[in-house]
């Protein structure tokens, strides 16, 4: 009766240990997801990342579906447009320029920086947009066919005052106009963000693996099991990713230009997958090969 009783209550040990370790793994998952989540965010703000993203961007297809040329008209004037011998063509050319990049990319990488440390404020300066063409009149020139006069310069810097094309590209009204939480995208973007979930992911794993201190091996491959699953979800997210976009976008004018975009993020998200289910792979593998070997040892010995 009291050997029944023992058996009982260690059968009940294990099943107590099993739901807590599950509800662990569950823990697990969602750490490990978010830690991967800040993890691409870090990497997709990270300049590498933005210069390559905007040399991605085909600019026929912006020309085609945005009509870059007539917004230039629009907010700029016919009068300057013509005055520096502009055309859909001309635009096209100067939006392939490496110069042109290279501006955007900082400015978005500058924008990024502000955003983390939460200044709103922060807009391209026009004495920016001034530098960058006095510095590359000749590109300019080659092909627009235009050469900028210190005339030419002065236009557009009284152009640049008297509108309010600064003011509209700022932090804060690209906040107001996106109703987005400056607070929120300031915690999203700082590196120290990342480090919550991964050091709960680690905390977990330990507590797991104390938990189950005499069945390290099952402890293991459940670590495993978890990791694998991320890295699968990752992995599928990452390859289905131009899919999901397409039917989330809905309009096909659009679908170019995104697809163009998320050449690298899309590479980047299954690299992180990848990862990660190798990992849950290799756990799980060590966990069974040290199981048979250990069983082998064992039937040897007896």
């Amino acid at each position: 009766m009291k050997q029944k009783t023992q058996t009982e209550m260690n059968t009940k040990r294990k099943t107590k240990l099993r739901i807590i370790t599950i509800t662990l793994c569950f823990v697990l998952f969602l750490s490990t997801t978010l830690t991967i989540v800040f993890a691409l965010v870090q990497t997709f703000t990270s300049p590498g990342t933005i210069s390559t993203m905007i040399s991605d961007i085909d600019s026929a297809v912006l020309m085609q579906e945005y009509d870059v040329y007539k917004l230039a008209v629009e907010h700029v004037g016919q009068d300057i447009i013509d005055e520096f011998g502009l055309n859909p063509e001309t635009i096209e050319n100067l939006m392939e320029q490496q110069f042109v990049d290279d501006f955007l990319s900082n400015t978005l990488v500058d924008y990024i920086d502000e955003l983390s440390k939460g200044n709103e404020n922060h807009s391209i300066s026009i004495e920016d947009v001034l530098s960058i063409l006095e510095d590359n009149i000749t590109e300019i020139e080659s092909v627009t066919g235009h050469q900028l006069t210190t005339e030419n310069l002065e236009n557009i810097e009284i152009f640049l005052y008297d509108s309010d094309i600064v003011e509209t590209i700022s932090i804060s009204s690209i906040i107001n106009n996106t109703q987005a939480d400056l607070a929120l995208v300031q915690r999203v973007l700082s590196p120290f963000t990342l480090l919550i979930p991964l050091i709960l992911a680690l905390l977990t794993i330990a507590v797991i693996l104390f938990l189950n201190r005499k069945h390290l091996l099952l402890a293991i491959k459940d670590i495993g099991i978890t990791l694998g699953i991320v890295g699968v979800i990752y992995t599928l997210l990452g390859l289905l990713l131009n899919t999901l976009l397409s039917i989330a976008v809905g309009d096909t004018s659009v679908q170019s230009l995104v697809n163009s975009l998320i050449t690298q993020p899309r590479s980047i998200i299954i690299t992180y997958g990848v990862i990660t289910l190798v990992i849950g792979i290799l756990l799980i593998t060590a966990s069974i090969v040290t199981r048979v070997i250990k069983l082998k040892h064992t039937q040897i010995s007896t």
